[in-house]
């Protein structure tokens, strides 16, 4: 009997080595390259899942940091939603009995800790366009070149110093071609200001 519960043991043993390879090399498969356009807050979102499911993921920001639309706000911009609404489940705010309302510039603050706490800017080419995209078979062909970055007013100094500095990505002057098995447009509607066309303005 303990000849045979012996084997049965390294059969048991074997068998869990090789479902545990066919498991990585499943895994190993289904690993994409996913380009991520914008990192706004659906950006910095899909980024961070993707990582954690193990993709190899490259963000592209026009702007110097983090922040999306939310970067070209105007001035003494406040949401419309309490900060217990729009924070990440991943990343509460601390004080979650007592919500609050948080101005444009808080909430680029918050977005700034999402990517220090899950190491996002690494993965994040800042200062960098998109100038085209075009699908190639069975991959995405992505070009992108650098941009001169905007100086924006609730922005600091620091901030976006600190953020470039952190990403330790950059272009060549030529710009560059990247190849994607899939691409997330999280670029938003708001690029563009939309205003009103006054009487006295035309």
């Amino acid at each position: 009997f303990s000849i045979i519960k012996s084997w049965l043991v390294r059969v048991a043993i074997l068998f869990s080595a090789l479902n545990f390879r066919g498991y990585h090399r499943y895994m190993n498969l289904q690993k994409k390259r996913i380009g991520v356009i914008g990192a706004g807050p659906a950006g910095l979102a899909v980024v961070k899942e993707l990582l954690e499911l193990g993709h190899e993921v490259t963000c592209f920001e026009k702007q110097s940091t983090v922040g999306g639309v939310y970067r070209k706000s105007y001035d003494f911009l406040k949401l419309t939603t309490s900060s217990l609404n729009i924070a990440y489940g991943s990343m509460m705010p601390d004080n979650v009995c007592k919500p609050v309302i948080w101005s444009g510039s808080e909430y680029i603050a918050y977005l700034q800790d999402y990517a220090l706490k899950f190491d996002l800017h690494r993965h994040i080419y800042f200062t960098t366009e998109v100038v085209s995209l075009e699908k190639r078979n069975a991959t995405w062909e992505l070009n992108a070149s650098s941009v001169k970055p905007r100086n924006h007013t609730n922005i600091s100094n620091h901030i976006i110093e600190s953020t470039l500095a952190l990403s330790h990505l950059s272009l060549p002057a030529e710009g560059k071609t990247f190849e994607f098995d899939h691409i997330a447009v999280c670029s938003g509607q708001s690029g563009v200001p939309k205003l009103p066309v006054l009487y006295w303005t035309r």
